[in-house]
């Protein structure tokens, strides 16, 4: 028999699905819960530490690209809409953390992909904000929501689905 571990998509990484032989029945209760938990674990760490590494080096890649080319623009339009940044949206969930990480780094126009990416709006709408403020905004949402500030794929994925949380 085999099984089918589908991962969810995770800041680190998109969906994953891995098959592996099973000939051992499902276990019930908490000792399946924590089985099942284990092997999620062991199989994450390896796809997310190859992925990750592989979506660090395409977004710094695209933000260097994306830095150099409007750092000295003016127009909000014009920094979002360059074919770089949209490359790094189109990254999609995977990107978030870099984003974030650049943002506390080098600054800069991050909130329109952010934004794009998560469908999370932290500043409040309808107040005018300095660029400062708007960026300790989305830094605290970044550390709030485990993107940053330390918090693993396995924490992540306790929060997110409840996997090993203990009832």
């Amino acid at each position: 028999m085999v099984i089918d571990y589908r991962l969810p998509a995770t800041p680190f990484a998109g969906t994953a699905i891995v098959s592996q032989p099973c000939s051992v029945p499902p276990l019930t209760g908490m000792s399946a819960r924590m089985s099942l938990f284990e092997r999620l674990s062991r199989i994450a760490s390896s796809v997310s530490s190859v992925g990750r590494a592989d979506a660090r080096q395409r977004f710094m890649e695209l933000a260097k690209e994306w830095h150099e080319a409007t750092d000295h623009l003016s127009s909000p339009s014009q920094i979002a809409m360059h074919p770089a940044y949209q490359r790094i949206i189109g990254m999609g969930p995977s990107a978030v953390p870099f984003i974030l990480e650049d943002l506390r780094r080098s600054g800069g126009q991050w909130y329109w992909a952010l934004h794009a990416i998560t469908d999370a709006s932290p500043v409040p709408p309808g107040v005018r904000h300095t660029s400062r403020e708007v960026e300790e905004m989305w830094l605290r949402w970044g550390r709030e929501h485990g993107y940053i500030e330390g918090h693993g794929y396995i924490d992540w994925m306790v929060r997110s689905v409840g996997v090993g949380a203990s009832s």
